[in-house]
């Protein structure tokens, strides 16, 4: 765990030299936004078992977590695609 903690802080000291200003204050806004809303409470743990969901995939075709797991076990990968719009998109 230390190793991942070093790992995150030497990103994080390598992406203040690349963040155009003005950038990182709002990055930084937009954290504690999201911080504050509890989400990090909610969020799965580990361990949890992911609810089963479905989305649009490619040819406009539904397609559920379910349907992967049936045929082979899945590595899902969730990002923020986006920093919050309150700051960014007044």
């Amino acid at each position: 765990m230390d190793f991942l903690k070093s790992e995150i802080a030497a990103y994080k000291a390598a992406m203040k030299d690349k963040v155009p200003d003005g950038v990182g204050a709002i990055m930084a806004q937009c954290t504690t936004e999201i911080k504050e809303s509890g989400i990090e409470r909610r969020a799965l743990k580990t361990g949890d078992m992911m609810p089963d969901f479905e989305l649009n995939i490619q040819y406009n075709e539904l397609r559920r977590l379910s349907d992967y797991l049936a045929d082979s076990p899945v590595v899902l990968n969730i990002y923020r695609c986006g920093w919050c719009p309150t700051a960014i998109w007044k």
